[in-house]
């Protein structure tokens, strides 16, 4: 990512041993790309439930995240 200028290598103000990474205004637009591509993706995927579908299959992807992470 560093070199398609998406994110910089910025030292660590207290520790110089340290490095932190922050994204580019190209990084921050990639992000927001990415971001709708998976909003697009996930309504399609789930166009045939209902409502009250979509919403029981959040939750329960949020519970498996939960025990996953």
């Amino acid at each position: 990512m560093r070199p398609d200028g998406l994110v910089e290598r910025l030292r660590h103000p207290r520790d110089r041993r340290a490095f932190l990474l922050r994204l580019t205004a190209a990084g921050v637009r990639r992000h927001r790309e990415a971001e709708e591509v998976d909003r697009l993706a996930l309504a399609e995927a789930t166009a045939a439930l209902d409502a009250g579908e979509r919403e029981q299959f959040r939750a329960l992807l949020a519970r498996i995240r939960e025990h996953t992470l």
